[in-house]
């Protein structure tokens, strides 16, 4: 019925609006009370709610111009709120703060481990650096002695015996000086 009226309502601009206004309350259709259902509100939960309707508009206006702070409705479970509770008292702060307190707190030590991590993977990287470095010089080096040792084998002669190949063929041939009959036997197994 509602929406009828005000679709089939034209605006005249001969009459002011408040007498167009009085006009449509006249015809608006009246609120029948059932049963089971509240009363008509008096005059004082009109004020109620008009002084609810201001206090909310006015707290709205605030939060509009604040552009320092934003609301937020979280959705959280009752342990975290007991949680949360415990700690706003525990540190003497409201709710908001509190949340706010904790969240300021979390990003600021990620910030810092995150610091130290960062620290700690440079230090290892350079430490790792350091070996690789000393072990490619320990490698060259014994690859410089190993071509070294190369190179006086190629120019060391084949032909000759070295001096320890000719003390052992010395003492392979050496006979034994006692004439007995068991060193023969001995000798001859």
């Amino acid at each position: 019925m509602k929406k009828q009226i005000i679709a089939t309502f034209t605006p005249n601009r001969n009459t002011p609006a408040s007498q167009e206004l009085a006009s449509l309350i006249q015809t608006w259709p009246s609120r029948t009370i059932t049963k089971g259902s509240e009363e008509p509100i008096g005059r004082k939960g009109l004020l109620e709610s008009e002084a609810r309707m201001r206090s909310a508009y006015t707290q709205w206006t605030k939060r509009k111009e604040q552009t320092t702070h934003k609301s937020y409705s979280l959705w959280m479970k009752r342990s975290i709120n007991r949680k949360i509770h415990r700690y706003a008292k525990k540190q003497n702060l409201s709710i908001n703060a509190a949340v706010e307190h904790l969240i300021d707190n979390c990003i600021d030590q990620a910030k810092e481990m995150d610091k130290i991590y960062k620290k700690r993977l440079k230090d290892n990287e350079l430490l790792q650096q350091e070996k690789l470095e000393k072990l490619q010089e320990i490698i060259r080096t014994q690859a410089a002695e190993i071509a070294a040792l190369k190179a006086m084998l190629a120019n060391y002669p084949q032909d000759t015996p070295s001096a320890e190949e000719e003390s052992i063929d010395s003492t392979s041939t050496i006979e034994p000086q006692n004439d007995s009959p068991i060193d023969d036997d001995i000798a001859l197994l």
